[in-house]
């Protein structure tokens, strides 16, 4: 099973925890492939060490530096520059390598997700799953037809194969400059746009179930094999307030310990005060 990543070392930590939960949930061998750009080689090679010794997972790293495509690619909001790499994917990865699964890292794998991993592309280009928010906002905004499903790029299962046969490069190049103004969600804004009617849809309930914000969610998202936690409240942070970091913290837990219990005390802090001033304003 191919993986693709892309993190800096800020996100290593969560990663780690993505992959532990990934490595938990299935029985293949799992090669990770991680692009980077600002990632110091000491930190890394740990992390590398970390995941072949502890996980038994085999990691290939590449530096996204050499495309030199980092001068035209704007920042946006929180969205740090390594959301880009997956765009670009095709142009660094080793050429015998025809489709990978990219996985964000703020997501939890829930289940076996073989099932989507070996999905039949049906002659398209990426398999992915429906933005569950705002997706007529979205095509209105990027001049997309009202009927198109808007898809979330935290899980893209990527025919590599057939994107190789497609100028990523020069129509990204082109997208950035004509739409500069009405990107919000960079990579996935790119995404939409430049695989328009080249998607194959599969099941968001079930491979990428969408969290978001300080608010409990139903029982459902425990039958999705894929969780994501998808705005900038993130279930490692102290105020995340969410019924479902429960199954996170069983993977935290193993990961880093003495971060989890800190994590924990202090959320429940945080969880206590948030009870009280909702009592308060709500008397009020």
């Amino acid at each position: 099973m191919n993986i693709l990543i892309s993190i800096n070392e800020a996100y290593e930590l969560p990663c780690k925890i993505m992959l532990a939960s990934l490595k938990k949930n299935t029985n293949e061998e799992i090669n990770v492939y991680l692009i980077y750009s600002d990632f110091n080689n000491k930190k890394l090679n740990e992390f590398k060490k970390y995941l072949l010794t502890k996980m038994g997972i085999n990691i290939f790293t590449y530096s996204i530096n050499n495309l030199n495509i980092k001068d035209y690619l704007p920042i946006y909001s929180y969205f740090g520059i390594e959301c880009y790499f997956r765009i670009f994917a095709q142009e660094i990865l080793p050429k015998n390598i025809d489709r990978i699964l990219w996985l964000d890292s703020d997501i939890l794998i829930n289940g076996n997700i073989k099932g989507l991993y070996y999905m039949n592309f049906n002659g398209k280009y990426l398999i992915a799953c429906e933005n569950m928010n705002d997706n007529k906002l979205s095509n209105k905004r990027l001049n997309l037809p009202e009927s198109n499903i808007y898809f979330n790029s935290g899980v893209l299962l990527m025919n590599l194969e057939k994107i190789r046969t497609f100028d990523v490069l020069y129509k990204s190049k082109i997208i950035l400059k004509e739409y500069k103004d009405k990107i919000i969600f960079p990579d996935q804004d790119i995404l939409n746009i430049l695989y328009f009617n080249k998607i194959k849809y599969a099941k968001p309930e079930v491979y990428n179930y969408q969290i978001r914000g300080q608010k409990d969610v139903d029982s459902e998202y425990i039958k999705a094999f894929i969780i994501h936690y998808v705005t900038s409240y993130k279930p490692w942070k102290i105020k995340f307030n969410n019924n479902s970091n429960r199954l996170y913290y069983k993977y935290f837990k193993k990961i880093n310990r003495c971060k989890y219990f800190y994590i924990c005390i202090c959320n429940r802090i945080y969880r206590i005060i948030y009870f009280f001033n909702k009592i308060i304003k709500e008397k009020h």
